[in-house]
């Protein structure tokens, strides 16, 4: 087979895929699993040449580096800009002035009564946005803990999230954000430590999506990965709390721990406990931190006894751009 014939392969399979960062050997994976017809079997030999191939391509090596294709050579090497990660904030449109704030759902594991008391609640609101602010689905069978095979896998609780999303727009018809969380991250992590070739494939927007059939348009459902913070306002962060790697866990309360950590107005879930802080800093303004309470389980298997709290939150959005937040407990389907 021509060498030319496998070099236009390459170039179009990179640029269709979007795969210009993978590194050569990666790639060339990637390549000779998508095409075994053309580059052979899938084994180190064929592995090492088409990465050959690659790394010409890529000016990594041979003499075609002063002369042939030069902009796309360009193009590959442009994963080396350092703004590659885009950690800025997503801010919520200032058009949202009534916002709910639901999160650590764990489905399958929600509390049908609790969360029900929240939708209830937030519909009586009439808010005009949804903030799904982490852990709305469990992922249980990816989880890197001790794992039972008779619980629900991940495609289970995947087409239960969409049913779950499906609802939440029949009940509200609003904007909905989804901020990712540590569990919906295992799905990504566990590609990463098995298959890392298929990362670019195997994202949890494209499993939620299943192949384009469940359209996140039609429920104006917007994904937020990659630990973004969330402004809602100037004035506050909302974040999951996982993007905070240690010490959320401690006796002096979760949201003492997100101000020191914070050092501003700001809101997070992930602890599972309803907690709020205040304290004024030295120039006399106040600085307010929230945890909200989940909307799971209370009494799950691997930890029975806990002082978790069930909670969501409301908040609005004032004229000036402030705004005031509810930090809402429920007690046995009861919102409190």
């Amino acid at each position: 087979m021509s060498k030319d014939v496998k070099i236009e392969f390459i170039r179009n399979y990179i640029i269709e895929n979007d795969l210009w960062t993978l590194p050569s050997r990666t790639l060339a994976k990637s390549v000779v699993s998508a095409n075994t017809k053309l580059f052979g079997d899938y084994n180190d030999i064929n592995i090492d040449l088409t990465r050959g191939i690659i790394r010409r391509l890529r000016y990594s090596s041979g003499s075609e580096k002063a002369t042939n294709n030069k902009l796309f050579a360009e193009r590959f090497h442009s994963y080396q800009d350092p703004d590659i990660n885009d950690f800025s904030p997503f801010t919520i449109p200032k058009t949202i002035t009534r916002l709910g704030v639901l999160n650590d759902i764990h489905i399958p594991y929600q509390d049908k009564k609790n969360l029900q008391a929240a939708i209830e609640y937030l519909k009586a609101k009439e808010i005009d946005g949804l903030l799904l602010n982490g852990d709305i689905i469990d992922c249980y069978s990816l989880s890197v803990f001790l794992k039972d095979p008779r619980q629900r896998n991940v495609f289970d609780e995947l087409e239960m999230l969409r049913e779950f999303i499906d609802g939440l727009n029949y009940t509200f018809n609003c904007p909905i954000y989804y901020k990712i969380g540590n569990h919906e991250e295992r799905l990504e992590l566990t590609v990463l430590r098995q298959i890392p070739e298929l990362v670019h494939f195997v994202t949890f927007e494209n499993c939620l999506a299943d192949n384009g059939k469940f359209d996140f348009n039609e429920y104006k459902l917007t994904i937020i990965k990659d630990k973004r913070i969330i402004k809602f306002t100037d004035h506050l962060s909302i974040l999951h709390g996982h993007e905070y790697r240690t010490g959320m866990f401690n006796p002096v309360g979760v949201a003492r721990w997100l101000y020191t950590k914070a050092r501003g107005n700001a809101v997070c879930g992930h602890a599972h406990k309803k907690d709020s802080f205040a304290a004024r800093d030295i120039q006399g303004r106040t600085i307010e931190t929230h945890s909200i309470g989940c909307l799971s389980e209370m009494t799950p298997k691997y930890m029975p006894l806990n002082d978790w709290q069930a909670g969501f939150a409301f908040v609005r959005r004032n004229d000036d751009d402030t705004y005031k937040f509810s930090n809402l407990l429920i007690e046995n389907g009861r919102v409190l």
